[in-house]
């Protein structure tokens, strides 16, 4: 098989005037009554043919070894798209996507959206949706519209209406019911952006990757990963290999319950203060009865008004999430 454009010949599949009494193969890849797939490092076609007839054959069948891979007998799963590193990534740092999975006991199940951009995300207005696909389901078992705003590089938790854990989710509903073997994935207007698990795919109990498992335990997305993966939407018939190496290399694992860091999420997106530009605190001294002072240090080159720019000192005391003190400076 030949494709061209015009006259000029693009990539060919066998051998030109090679007429061979066994078909072409190199073990497993035996393209004989077999659905043989390319795999993604290909970037353009071969021409095996262009070399003499005599290691013409020889071309093509270590071409199969290197480019091709053997799927099986009437497999049509992957037809109709192609996964191939020629295709644009996603841009990094632009859209909302999963970073914390809670798989705990009972009702205690929450979901974690980080928005790793620059602006805020009106959720409703943005048509995001949360849809989970139960027991290898290829429709949806449960769909949750998302209403609310996430702030830049904040986060959006949405959690189960039952949870007995004492986390005030900014979103709750009874439909964020999920197991070790479900996915879930955040839609945007009806574009798949975030996929945890693979659509249409039933791993058992559980899907894993060494001590990474999602079930019942708590997933944290890395602070490397920019943008969502969808997995199954590439080519279903690797999906869990995919996703099962993306645990190891996105994810990191907690206990089950594990909530501490649920609410804030660390991520290369957020941006840094550049060096000596920002005052920051250089000594504090914390000395007997009421002797307690703190120094605050401009490292830059122009003075600093502490109240026209809004500074101010805040003391939490105790463990506590709000502040017992504060102080404008």
């Amino acid at each position: 098989m030949v494709l061209r454009r015009g006259r000029r010949m693009l990539d060919e599949f066998g051998c030109i005037g090679a007429d061979q009494r066994d078909p072409f193969a190199c073990e497993p890849v035996n393209p004989i009554k077999t659905t043989v797939r390319r795999v993604s490092a290909i970037t353009h076609g071969t021409l095996p043919s262009q070399l003499s007839i005599e290691r013409c054959a020889a071309a093509f069948e270590s071409a199969l070894c290197s480019e091709w891979r053997a799927i099986g007998f009437d497999d049509l799963s992957g037809l109709g798209f192609h996964e191939s590193e020629c295709a644009p990534l996603p841009p990094s740092c632009t859209d909302v996507f999963i970073s914390e999975v809670v798989e705990g006991t009972r009702e205690n199940k929450y979901l974690e959206l980080y928005n790793p951009s620059d602006r805020a995300v009106d959720l409703k207005a943005g048509e995001y949706e949360v849809r989970i696909y139960s027991n290898g389901a290829s429709t949806a078992t449960h769909r949750i519209a998302l209403e609310g705003t996430i702030e830049p590089y904040a986060v959006f938790v949405v959690g189960h209406r039952n949870a007995a854990l004492k986390y005030e989710a900014d979103q709750e509903s009874g439909s964020l019911q999920f197991s070790g073997n479900d996915v879930i994935v955040v839609w945007r207007r009806g574009v798949l952006i975030d996929e945890f698990g693979c659509v249409g795919n039933d791993p058992g109990e559980e899907f894993a990757c060494g001590e990474v498992s999602t079930e019942r335990n708590t997933v944290r997305r890395r602070a490397e990963v920019r943008r969502g993966a969808v997995a199954s939407y590439t080519d279903p018939s690797t999906c869990q290999e995919r996703f099962e190496a993306m645990l190891c290399t996105e994810w990191e694992v907690a206990e089950a319950d594990d909530i501490s860091a649920l609410g804030f999420h660390e991520s290369e997106c957020a941006p840094t203060v550049a060096p000596c530009t920002e005052v920051f605190i250089s000594e504090v001294i914390e000395g007997t009865g009421q002797n307690k002072y703190l120094e605050v240090y401009n490292p830059g080159a122009a003075a600093v008004d502490l109240g026209a720019g809004g500074y101010s000192l805040e003391v939490y005391f105790n463990g506590a999430e709000s502040a017992g003190v504060r102080v404008d400076l």
